[in-house]
């Protein structure tokens, strides 16, 4: 359900655990040309399997976008019962860049973490499972993705949950220009946690050694339509839909929606490829 509220924002409930940063991913670009500041409210799910976690939203989508946006997370929320709460604040047109985005590189390596967030359980019994449990599997993730440091843990105690423990794992490796957030979450299959934790570790791996381009294969596919929308630009992407056709997809849509191409790229040497993105509006 859509609400549009009288103090210049609207406000989104999704009504399940649906994704909100998917909802954000889709509304914010289009308010970017409201010629006054907009706030954005969305309830739903804000760490979901198979769609952008808030923190990657937060810190791996936004800073990269050619108008400022300012997100916070008021409330979490999970799968399969939802109630989470994200707000995207936009400011005055004037907040664009006007130059052309580029992001050819990573910059310098700055950081490499984990994180767990947990729920907590809804008797003494679980929370006293749920510590063991954590604990073992927490420091079977920090051996994995090889710290030195204990991964951080944060206990959740405002979430809508039947059954307590962890559910995200998150590897964060963050450069100079531009943060790699990992997410994985438990198995309802009963996947071991210590596995979920050890391919969130290797995924995380993988991205520092396997190549130097700065955008993996999702946000490749998640920066088309910001850069479409707003000056265009160029960036080298770890790989193009290697396991899905998003990005082909959106580069077809967006180029019915324009009546021209505007996404065009090749594999370099490295085997990265080299995407560039043609404005499609004249702003």
């Amino acid at each position: 359900m859509i609400y549009i509220l009288l103090d210049e924002s609207w406000y989104f409930d999704i009504g399940s655990a649906g994704s909100s940063t998917l909802v954000l991913q889709t509304v914010v670009p289009i308010l970017w040309f409201s010629p006054t500041p907009v706030k954005v409210a969305v309830r739903g799910g804000t760490h979901n399997p198979l769609s952008p976690s808030f923190d990657f939203f937060q810190r791996s989508f936004c800073p990269l976008l050619p108008i400022q946006v300012n997100c916070r997370l008021e409330k979490f929320g999970f799968y399969p019962e939802g109630g989470g709460r994200v707000v995207a604040d936009i400011p005055f047109p004037e907040k664009r860049t006007q130059t052309p985005f580029s992001l050819l590189n990573r910059g310098d390596f700055l950081s490499k973490n984990g994180l767990a967030l947990i729920a907590e359980g809804k008797n003494l019994k679980d929370v006293e499972k749920i510590k063991e449990e954590t604990h073992s599997t927490l420091s079977a993730f920090q051996k994995y993705l090889e710290l030195e440091e204990k991964i951080e843990s944060k206990i959740l105690d405002n979430v809508q949950c039947k059954k307590g423990g962890i559910k995200v794992f998150e590897s964060i490796i963050e450069y100079k220009n531009v943060c790699e957030i990992i997410s994985m979450y438990p198995d309802p299959k009963k996947v071991p946690n210590e596995t979920i934790a050890k391919q969130c570790a290797e995924e995380a791996l993988n991205y520092i050694k396997n190549s130097d381009a700065p955008v993996d294969e999702h946000l490749a596919d998640q920066l088309l339509l910001p850069l479409v929308l707003i000056n265009g630009g160029e960036f080298r992407a770890v790989s193009i839909s290697s396991n899905s056709e998003h990005f082909l997809t959106n580069a077809s849509i967006i180029e019915q929606f324009f009546g021209k191409k505007c996404v065009e790229f090749k594999k370099l040497d490295d085997g990265s490829f080299h995407v560039i993105v043609l404005p499609g509006l004249k702003i």
